[in-house]
């Protein structure tokens, strides 16, 4: 199914953002973002949310702006995005605002039930001895841990010669997104 990119209301930053992911999921990611809007749930994948470089994240890493090392993250992969929830197409969020107060529990939730029901994992999810984990994230969505795993990531880009859009057997996609 092709995905007219036009009808996502924001053009300028998340169409952007999004045509950055890995094929894998891109499609995906863009059906996602329409199902939202469609319930009047405007979200951004603002331009540091989606993919982020091996470089990139080794930079950030280095300087202490995040704990995670290069490779650990579905993000180098671009198979990750983070969301900025906006309560309409107008609405432009203070940077130092927690994005995640822009929606309630409720909301946040469907937002969720969204994402998962195109085959998303959802970190809003994420649990340890039942209690939410660390990292906690409901902005996050990924591509599922059970379906690739990041130790099998890390082998593919290396037999990819370190390509960081790791190229997905089409088996494997098939299994995040089966086509009817």
């Amino acid at each position: 199914m092709a995905i007219n990119t036009s009808l996502v209301w924001d053009q300028e930053i998340t169409v952007p953002s999004i045509n950055k992911l890995n094929d894998a999921i891109k499609e995906v990611a863009f059906q996602f973002i329409l199902m939202a809007q469609r319930e009047n749930i405007f979200l951004r994948v603002p331009s540091n949310g989606g993919y982020i470089s091996f470089v990139e994240q080794g930079i950030s890493f280095d300087n202490r702006f995040s704990k995670v090392m290069p490779g650990d993250t579905y993000h180098n992969f671009g198979l990750a995005f983070d969301i900025l929830p906006l309560t309409s197409t107008k609405y432009t969020l203070d940077p130092r605002a927690d994005g995640k107060l822009t929606l309630t529990d409720d909301k946040w939730k469907r937002v969720g039930q969204l994402a998962k029901s195109v085959g998303f994992e959802w970190g809003g999810e994420w649990l340890k001895n039942d209690a939410p984990h660390p990292k906690f994230d409901s902005a996050h969505f990924q591509f599922p841990r059970t379906i690739l795993s990041l130790e099998e990531l890390k082998k593919m880009r290396a037999e990819q010669n370190n390509r960081d859009l790791v190229l997905i057997p089409e088996k494997t996609i098939n299994l995040f997104n089966p086509k009817d």
